[in-house]
């Protein structure tokens, strides 16, 4: 009898545990399927905002020329805590990018990070504060963007907000229902950007330096689209770069500089400055790049640190 009573304790206590394997098994299935769920409602709901949409940004009050631009929208999958069986749980979120269509600005490579709901109230703001070097400005500012609004019957209206202040209201459609999410490094998709933008005004420019002490002479300049690379070597895409050389005819003075280019080709603003140790000092040129009687023209100022060294015309050859 006590042979059989222990043989009973233990046949119970083997169920007992057995159970209890089962119960957690089927509580970590329970999580994997809610989580599965909640995955699939935000996938729903975010299919009503993600792809590719385009229109234009305007903003009278502030005497901005409208402009086309771009807002790609993607779902990007985040690890939120982990399931009771040690795999990462998964939840979808909304990153996007928001991008000029004619023209390059210091925010062109900014994350930004969305937040939706089933209103149509839409968020999106920058990933964070401190932008890539890609993302900074001259100035050395962080590029803060970020777009507020919503979309109804379609349409989508948001208040674009670039370093703290109102930069324009977008209006726009989607052209696309899907984006991805942008290649690291150089990609097609940059490269016929830049090549779109900056393509058209390639080339040398002759003209006169009118210079404030009397003593006018010749200088060339030339804008050219090259691979750019980051310090480390990495092919970072095509980037817009100028040299500018002084034409003395063999007076022996004349000087030449490779030029950081900076250009809008919506106002046609454009901004030179001598790339450091290049040899002319601090030597920049600001001004606009217009066409004149068919023909591109450069009309630039030309300045040496603060000082004024003269104005330039100088032509396309």
């Amino acid at each position: 009898m006590k042979h059989n009573f222990l043989g009973a304790m233990a046949a119970v206590s083997f169920l007992l545990s057995g159970c209890g394997d089962v119960g957690s098994v089927s509580s970590s299935e329970d999580a994997r399927t809610q989580q599965a769920k909640d995955s699939k409602a935000l996938e729903d709901l975010y299919s009503g905002v993600q792809g590719v949409w385009e229109g234009s940004v305007s903003n009278a009050s502030i005497g901005l020329s409208p402009f086309k631009g771009e807002l790609s929208i993607y779902v990007y999958y985040i690890q939120d805590g982990t399931n009771s069986d040690g795999t990462p749980r998964l939840r979808p979120t909304l990153r996007g990018r928001f991008r000029p269509a004619e023209f390059v600005t210091e925010t062109d490579d900014i994350i930004l990070v969305g937040d939706y709901d089933r209103s149509g109230r839409l968020i999106m703001t920058a990933q964070s504060a401190a932008a890539s070097a890609s993302g900074a400005g001259s100035s050395g500012v962080p590029a803060i963007l970020s777009l507020r609004g919503s979309i109804s019957q379609g349409k989508l209206n948001l208040e674009i907000s670039r370093q703290g202040g109102v930069w324009g209201f977008y209006e726009a459609v989607r052209v696309k229902s899907f984006a991805s999410a942008p290649v690291a490094g150089a990609s097609s998709e940059d490269r016929e950007r830049f090549e779109k933008i900056y393509g058209p005004i390639e080339g040398r420019y002759s003209g006169r330096m009118k210079s404030l002490n009397g003593n006018d002479y010749m200088v060339e300049i030339a804008l050219v689209l090259v691979e750019g690379e980051s310090e480390s070597g990495v092919a970072t895409g095509p980037v817009l770069t100028g040299f500018y050389q002084r034409l003395d005819g063999g007076s022996g003075t004349g000087l030449e500089a490779a030029m950081d280019v900076t250009y809008n080709a919506q106002t046609g603003d454009i901004y030179m400055r001598n790339v450091a140790g290049s040899g002319v000092g601090t030597l920049s040129l600001s001004g606009v790049l217009v066409t004149v009687q068919g023909k591109k023209t450069l009309r630039v100022k030309a300045r040496n640190k603060s000082s004024v060294l003269g104005s330039i015309e100088a032509v396309r050859n």
